[in-house]
């Protein structure tokens, strides 16, 4: 499962058939530079968040940007993106294998039975406790929005005719 953010807003899809085509492309063009934006927000947000959720790099490595007509995702393809960002309610234990990777990448151990031990030590907590969301595209999405809104008024602002 991925996160995902839309850039543009649902009603932005409802009145764009309205909007002259010039319009529409200015807002796209804005979405699109608030996508790239948000790609390097994101980062900044990660390197914020204390601990930060980089233990492998594979979650930082999987924000990517998903250009469409109707505008652009922000979304992270890592399969454990939806737990980072929202936490695990206590209940079922995670897979095993994950933490197992993770002992390794974080030296925990070496012995295949011992990186097993704290594997399933680290899962039965989980289980029991479950996991603190880290709230990284909540953190960063007033930020883009911010920047998405003088995008806009920038771009009106160049094309708006004087008075």
């Amino acid at each position: 499962m991925t996160s995902t953010i839309r850039v543009t807003s649902k009603r932005f899809r409802r009145i764009a058939p309205e909007l002259p085509e010039s319009v529409r492309k200015q807002v796209l063009e804005a979405a699109n530079e608030t996508a790239r934006f948000g790609l390097t927000a994101v980062q900044r947000t990660i390197s914020k968040t204390k601990p930060p959720p980089v233990a492998t790099g594979n979650y930082r490595a999987a924000w990517k940007i998903i250009y469409n007509p109707d505008g652009p995702q922000l979304v992270n393809t890592a399969p454990y993106a939806r737990y980072v960002e929202m936490g695990r309610r206590p209940g079922k234990r995670p897979p095993l294998t994950p933490i197992e990777q993770w002992v390794r990448v974080k030296r925990l151990a070496t012995d295949p039975k011992k990186i097993r031990s704290i594997a399933f030590a680290v899962q039965d907590k989980i289980g029991k406790k479950g996991t603190k969301g880290r709230f990284i595209m909540k953190r960063t999405v007033p930020v883009m929005r911010k920047f998405y809104t003088r995008q806009l008024k920038a771009s009106v602002a160049y094309t708006e005719p004087p008075r």
